[in-house]
């Protein structure tokens, strides 16, 4: 399958490193030049700071200056002969960053292995044109909905596509079918989005087609309004699909593709459910989507927020506590989501303790979904301080997950944490290596975290090394304020943090922990 992408004149390779002129000349991009050009097609249309552009490009550990931003977009400009004043791949916003304005085509002719099709095509023969005037609508769909796309998710045109009704996990994920018909002296297209597996529908427009039929440019603006609303409706109809066996925050990144601590789903998922919020600013099952999506933020960007100071902590747990509360009932109608609910009014420590644990208990007693409800509860019960009663539901979880699958990481690492916290390092030394290898960059990430504290591990000394002083102290808020601070034992909140703590303060001093944090862990900093 062609997987190359295609802007203006050039085909770039899946990883940008190389881009093939129509007249049969190319270039190569350097690393750095490759990551910055992915980073950008990926977020196309959507301004890029250039602190943004330095981490996509920037490796472990190294100084960052954003003036290499800058002299990075002119070699790739000079490269792709691009101009500044009249840019047909970066735009430059003074001040603030650079933007992909490059139309960008991920259509592909086999469509065996494309992400979503759109086709078929049906009542064409009422058009003035016939499939010439489809194909053109279709072209613009494509054109709008490309850039929402990741560099491996590719798009077809296939006119007569026909699912084959087997339902497997090959294949097309979504459809987009294209029906036109005439009625009251005009021509209707119904563009419809559906799950090629379950074929459920989750997205219908209907608008009248200009006349004559073929200025498709006229549609343009009403298709580039489709696009989003098309893909997050299909996102989440996934989602709440997936919420039967796994989940919620599982079941939201397993809608995206993406690995549970695959950084780029976050993003990708904001814009998907900001399009719903405003599409549908009282429904109950989006606003506790979003609730969980604001929580999942910090787990999945939280390094980078708080090395960077970005953090907006006080503003996101009033919005869930406001989210959730505004979708309590619905969410006690679904014990999958009330278990969420309720870890999420323990998570904005606002006094709804015993409120939230009559809701796990009871959505315990009723939910149908156990993998699911186990992995939720067992955390909730290392938070409240029955490690015991934690690790057997995690561990109930974990033989009932698939090996390998996101939920199956996410049991492993809340076991690894609960482990942790309660002092149990011979059982926490045996998933440990169980969470690498389910993970490969479980070893880098976790190491620091999970290694014994007494005695940490070359690989965890080793992480330690390529940390700058800040970017520890933003690992150590993370940590704290995504877990450690609300188990309610001190010595599990303590031994949650032993090992971290000990080698950050072994390289930089204890002035790398910050005050709240010391106060939080008492017993790992005696008084003098």
């Amino acid at each position: 399958m062609n997987t190359e992408i295609r802007h203006h004149d050039f085909v770039f390779s899946p990883d940008f490193a190389r881009a093939d002129r129509s007249d049969g000349s190319s270039v190569t991009f350097t690393r750095s030049e490759s990551r910055a050009l992915s980073a950008m097609a990926e977020s196309a249309g959507r301004l890029l700071t250039r602190n943004q552009l330095l981490d996509a490009v920037s490796e472990p550990g190294s100084e960052k200056n954003d003036r290499n931003v800058d002299f990075l977009i002119n070699r790739i400009r000079r490269k792709l002969g691009d101009s500044a004043k009249d840019p047909r791949f970066i735009a430059t916003r003074y001040g603030e960053g650079y933007v992909w304005v490059a139309a960008g085509r991920h259509v592909v002719e086999d469509h065996s292995d494309a992400f979503l099709i759109i086709g078929p095509f049906r009542g064409t023969d009422i058009l003035e044109g016939g499939t010439a005037v489809a194909n053109d609508i279709a072209r613009e769909l494509a054109a709008q909905i490309s850039p929402l796309l990741r560099p491996e998710q590719q798009l077809a045109i296939v006119p007569d596509f026909a699912p084959d009704g087997t339902g497997t996990a090959e294949g097309p994920t979504v459809s987009v079918d294209l029906t036109f018909f005439r009625g009251g002296g005009k021509t209707e297209c119904v563009v419809s989005g559906k799950s090629v597996r379950s074929h459920r529908v989750h997205y219908v427009n209907r608008f009248d087609l200009p006349t004559p039929v073929s200025r498709v440019a006229d549609l343009r603006d009403h298709i580039a309004a489709i696009a989003p609303m098309l893909l997050a409706k299909s996102w989440a109809a996934d989602a709440d699909t997936a919420t039967d066996q796994l989940p919620l925050p599982v079941a939201m990144h397993e809608a995206t593709r993406q690995p549970v601590n695959g950084e780029t789903s976050w993003p990708e998922n904001d814009v998907r459910l900001r399009a719903l919020r405003v599409a549908h600013p009282r429904d109950p099952s989006i606003k506790l989507l979003y609730a969980t999506h604001l929580h999942t933020k910090y787990l999945i960007l939280g390094r980078d927020l708080f090395y960077k100071g970005e953090d907006t902590c006080e503003v996101d747990e009033a919005e869930i506590e406001q989210l959730v509360l505004d979708a309590l009932d619905y969410a006690q109608s679904r014990p999958d989501h009330a278990i969420m609910a309720a870890k999420l009014l323990y998570f904005v420590d606002q006094g709804y303790k015993n409120l939230a644990l009559e809701i796990v208990e009871e959505a315990l007693r009723n939910g149908a979904s156990v993998a699911s409800s186990l992995s939720m509860v067992g955390q909730f019960r290392g938070f409240i301080g029955d490690i015991d009663g934690a690790v057997d539901s995690l561990s109930q979880a974990k033989a009932l997950s698939e090996p390998g699958s996101h939920h199956y990481l996410y049991v492993l690492i809340m076991l690894c944490q609960a482990l942790m916290a309660g002092g149990r390092r011979e059982q926490l030394a045996v998933e440990r290596a169980d969470l690498y290898k389910a993970s490969s960059l479980g070893a880098v990430f976790f190491e620091p975290i999970f290694s014994d504290p007494y005695a940490p591990s070359l690989r965890a000394k080793g992480v330690t090394l390529m940390l700058s002083r800040a970017r520890a102290t933003g690992l150590l808020k993370q940590l704290h304020y995504v877990s450690a601070r609300l188990y309610e034992q001190p010595t599990h909140r303590e031994n949650a943090l032993r090992t971290p703590i000990n080698l950050f303060v072994r390289r930089f001093g204890p002035d790398v922990v910050p005050d709240n944090i010391k106060a939080s862990v008492a017993g790992l900093f005696p008084a003098p």
